[in-house]
C-alpha cells in the first residue's frame, strides 16, 4: 500500500481490495508504525468505511488508539470510522497462549507432560 501511495496509485489499489467482502486488520497497535504506514492504515480504514466491512483486533481500548495514530484528529476520526456501523466485542480474558504457558508450567511442576491436543481445553476461571 506505500509503494501504491508514493506511486499515487493508492485509489486504484485500494479499489483492487473492494473485491474482498472483509479484511481482517490483526493485532492493531501492537508494533510501533512509521507516519507513512499510519496514513496509509488510515487510508485503507476510511476507503472501507461505508463500502466493505474490516475486521479488526487489537489489545488496545480506544482511548489508547492515540498511541497508535499520529495525531488527535485522525485518532478520533479513525475511531469515528470503525465504529459507526460496528459490532463491537470485547473480550475480557487471558490470552489461549498465557493459558498453554499456564497449563505447561503447572504440568512441569508436577512432572507431568502435557499433550498439545489438550491444552485447548483447559480453562481458566
Amino acid at each position: 500500500m506505500q509503494q501504491a501511495r508514493a506511486d499515487l496509485q493508492i485509489e486504484k489499489f485500494l479499489g483492487k481490495l473492494d473485491k474482498y467482502s472483509v479484511i481482517v486488520l490483526d493485532d492493531l497497535g501492537y508494533v510501533k508504525k512509521t507516519d507513512a504506514e499510519i496514513h496509509v492504515l488510515f487510508e485503507l480504514i476510511a476507503h472501507r468505511y461505508e463500502t466493505g466491512s474490516l475486521i479488526i483486533t487489537s489489545n488496545q481500548p480506544f482511548g489508547e488508539w492515540d498511541k497508535i495514530f499520529a495525531d488527535p484528529s485522525m485518532t478520533v476520526a479513525a475511531i469515528d470510522r470503525v465504529v459507526h456501523h460496528a459490532t463491537i466485542i470485547e473480550i475480557q480474558a487471558d490470552s489461549y497462549r498465557k493459558r498453554q504457558a499456564i497449563a505447561n508450567n503447572i504440568n512441569i511442576r508436577l512432572g507431568q507432560e502435557t499433550p498439545q491436543k489438550d491444552i485447548n481445553k483447559i480453562v481458566v476461571k
